[in-house]
């Protein structure tokens, strides 16, 4: 009994200098020297005559092993400098500054699972797939609140004040003239102008907020907060609508809206990655968008409606009511643990990082949206040149949302069942050549098969992308992961108007995202592992982790 006290208090000190901390860096003990001649000139036997100290702490999980938490790793009797980590193939060891061999940390992916695989999810955590339905319903929800301010703002701002912006542009005129000639729209402002500012600023804020929200999301191992959140603070922007009488505090309201809204975004595609069954990310994207869409869809034509029913403040009051509606759902219905329970995850340093290629994925996004958007600012164009009547514009606009919607579930069952990669590459291969055409059509007929075959190609590169992120992001940067996704398609939508309207010649405007997604094409094609591939990698993660 003494000889197994005495070797606890020894272990724990050796525990304390020279087990890998969580950080798989090794902390400095100013006993180490001492241990090491106490553990030479003091030996501890068990009853076989065998020194204890000599063994690797590895296989079954003992009451010692226990007591070092160091269960499954070996501890070093002198002290090296190791950091705990298995070696990866093609990979040789290292010699450290005593002298012994060590080997280099496992890429990010393996080094995470490997250390954090047994909080991967948090105890007892089940993936629920109604979870996902139910966070579909409230996207869809929001996204009909948000659809129904689109046909009643530009209206709604005609009858709007702007305090000061006749005696300013007055002054511009005479102390600038040639401004004044180059850009009339910025003195005299047309309704139009306004309304395509409002809404590309609102786009702005809910890009840019969306990068914040996934790295506090991660930071802080929370997502059902920020969604109440933010829904919250929406609707108190949709009811304070009523009380707006100046352009400027239309604006205002709308990028806190914006910025409100666009917070929720990373969480809850954080949320759906991780319930998202296995080798299902295609679909459980798929069938979230098209949930999405039909809600973009639905909005604009009940907030018609309800605007020629009670006027603007019943449209403000019915889009403030649904978002109030999602909040109650998340609130009640949702369940979403801690990921990383108990702290271990609460140091900036411990999470993982984004892989460079989610970037690349989400510019792929980016790069659509903006070639897809771009035809916008050129209504006015089609209007004088086609003779084109707003119907036979909104038909245009629709059959693009119709044929995406149609196409994207069925894209996200090809590509589980394929290879989403593949699908990816034909995506961006038909791009290409959709997205150039668009600058040379000679009616509105052709433009809208153009935009047809475009809403199919958006359908396989928006379910592959998703897809991909959801199931190859790690607990601590889903949030980050996919809310580079929802960032680059809110940031795409709001520059893609402007690359139209800046550039007037339309081959060279259309040129700019058909040579970006030609590029792309070529770089993901080299850097992005395929399904199976990846499928190979993350078992000889499994392996080494297993074997660690």
């Amino acid at each position: 009994m003494r000889q197994l006290d005495q070797l606890k208090a020894i272990l724990v000190k050796q525990s304390r200098g020279r087990i890998e901390g969580r950080s798989g860096q090794r902390i400095g003990n100013p006993d180490d020297e001492g241990e090491k001649n106490q553990s030479r000139h003091n030996p501890v036997f068990d009853g076989d005559g065998k020194d204890l100290l000599g063994r690797p702490l590895t296989g079954a999980p003992s009451s010692i092993s226990n007591l070092c938490g160091c269960q499954g790793q070996s501890a070093s009797r002198f002290g090296e400098k190791s950091n705990g980590a298995l070696p990866s193939a093609g990979h040789p060891p290292t010699v450290n500054s005593n002298g012994v061999q060590s080997h280099i940390v496992l890429p990010n992916r393996e080094h995470f699972v490997r250390r954090h695989g047994a909080h991967l999810s948090g105890p007892g955590f089940e993936k629920d797939p109604r979870t996902i339905w139910l966070m579909a319903i409230c996207r869809f929800g929001e996204a009909v609140a948000v659809g129904m301010l689109i046909p009643a703002l530009p209206l709604f701002l005609g009858g709007l004040t702007t305090p000061g912006v006749d005696r300013l542009t007055t002054s511009i005129a005479e102390w600038f003239p040639g401004f004044a000639e180059s850009f009339p729209d910025l003195l005299d402002p047309s309704q139009e102008f306004l309304t395509a500012i409002l809404f590309s600023i609102t786009g702005l804020a809910m890009a840019g907020v969306q990068i914040v929200s996934g790295r506090i999301s991660d930071r802080f191992d929370t997502r059902k907060s920020l969604i109440l959140l933010g829904m919250f603070l929406g609707a108190f922007c949709s009811y304070a609508l009523h009380f707006v009488d100046s352009y400027y505090q239309l604006l205002g309201v709308r990028i806190l809206q914006g910025a409100f809204l666009g917070m929720t975004f990373p969480p809850m595609m954080a949320i759906i990655a991780r319930n998202a069954p296995d080798n299902a990310g295609g679909k459980v994207i798929g069938t979230y968008s098209t949930i999405r869409l039909l809600g973009f869809g639905i909005g604009p034509v009940l907030g018609g409606f309800v605007g020629d029913m009670g006027g603007y403040d019943l449209v403000f009051i019915v889009s403030g009511s649904l978002l109030l509606t999602s909040v109650l759902l998340v609130s009640i219905r949702i369940h979403d643990p801690k990921e990383f329970p108990g702290g271990v995850h609460a140091e900036k340093r411990d999470r993982p990082p984004v892989e460079p290629v989610f970037r690349l994925l989400a510019l792929s996004i980016f790069v659509m949206m903006v070639g897809i958007s771009a035809v916008i600012s050129l209504f006015p164009f089609y209007e004088r040149e086609f003779a084109a009547t707003q119907s036979e514009l909104g038909m245009m606009f629709a059959i693009f949302v119709g044929s995406r919607c149609l196409f994207q579930y069925p894209s996200g069952w090809i590509g589980d069942h394929l290879d989403k990669k593949w699908l990816l590459m034909f995506g961006l291969a038909a791009f290409v050549p959709l997205v150039a055409l668009q600058a040379h059509v000679e009616n509105l007929t052709t433009l809208t098969w153009i935009r047809a075959g475009l809403g199919v190609v958006s359908a396989a590169i928006s379910t592959s992308v998703g897809g991909i992120s959801a199931e190859r992001s790690l607990p601590g940067n889903r949030a980050r992961t996919m809310g580079l996704n929802t960032m680059s398609f809110s940031l795409g939508t709001a520059v893609g108007p402007s690359l139209t309207g800046f550039i007037e010649t339309q081959s060279t405007a259309f040129a700019i995202p058909a040579v970006a997604g030609g590029l792309l094409l070529l770089s993901l094609g080299v850097l992005l592992p395929s399904d199976r591939h990846f499928k190979r990698l993350q078992g000889s993660a499994g392996s080494t982790a297993a074997a660690a």
